[in-house]
């Protein structure tokens, strides 16, 4: 076997490593959603309640880490992402 045909091969196989760990996290990925949000201090949130008052709105929103309300000069998003 010359130098070159071992190349491809090591080549080769990096690949087919690299892709079978892709799909091996692939296959798992709820549970790295799951972790990225438990472990990650901006997550999304979405708007259960509003009220405004005069220039002032008022937006209660639900996430990850529970219910959080927030005043606002302007109108209530729907999704939003907030750091806790």
């Amino acid at each position: 076997m010359s130098k070159t045909t071992y190349r491809k091969l090591s080549f080769l196989n990096l690949t087919a490593m690299a892709l079978r760990g892709l799909a091996a996290l692939l296959e798992k990925w709820p549970l790295v959603m799951i972790a990225f949000f438990i472990i990650s201090p901006i997550t999304p949130h979405l708007l259960t309640q509003y009220s405004g008052e005069g220039s002032t709105f008022y937006c209660q929103y639900f996430g990850v880490r529970g219910a959080v309300s927030l005043p606002q000069t302007s109108e209530c998003s729907l999704i939003t992402f907030i750091h806790h």
